[in-house]
């Protein structure tokens, strides 16, 4: 990567303005091996939190329950995943 820029806007999240990260190829395919196995890493340790609450909506169901939905959240992920696997990089599986 030769460019390591950042959005620059008034109206967007910080995370939108960080600056770009230099990755190998291969810290690359690590990471997206780990995004395959749990997709929700992120959202598993902040709901881990003590006083964490979650209310979410999936296919006109209501889950509140963090395992629930995690469980719900993973299933989908995972299952989108898999009926739409046209990666960018053809040597990706």
């Amino acid at each position: 990567m030769t460019e390591n820029t950042a959005v620059k806007s008034d109206k967007l999240p910080d995370f939108y303005k960080r600056k770009a990260l230099d990755v190998s190829r291969k810290q690359y395919l690590v990471q997206l091996e780990k995004y395959k196995k749990d997709p929700f890493q992120g959202l598993r340790e902040m709901l881990k939190m003590p006083n964490s609450q979650i209310k979410v909506n999936i296919n006109g169901q209501e889950f509140s329950d963090p395992k629930d939905v995690l469980r719900e959240m993973d299933k989908a992920a995972k299952q989108e995943m898999a009926e739409d696997n046209n990666h960018i990089e053809l040597n990706i599986k």
